[in-house]
């Protein structure tokens, strides 16, 4: 017969497996983070580096979206 306290116990270990699992799932995704922010901080920076007008959504000519794409090799996930 399963006991309360053993009860408790399975309990607490499906809830350290799933945050364990979650944990892991992060760590996989950090690195795709980090080129994110490393491609939106170049693009920061070539902004601020521009004569680009207020309001505006070209770089040189060029869509910032076309930035991204180029320097990231794909457009980043929303």
């Amino acid at each position: 017969m399963i006991t309360t306290l053993g009860c408790l116990i399975m309990y607490l270990i499906i809830i350290v497996q799933a945050k364990d699992g979650a944990l892991v799932h992060f760590k996989s995704e950090f690195p795709v983070i980090e080129l994110e922010i490393q491609v939106l901080v170049k693009l920061a920076e070539e902004i601020a580096k521009s004569d680009i007008p207020v309001g505006s959504r070209r770089i040189n000519g060029r869509y910032i979206q076309s930035h991204l794409f180029s320097d990231h090799q794909g457009p980043i996930p929303y």
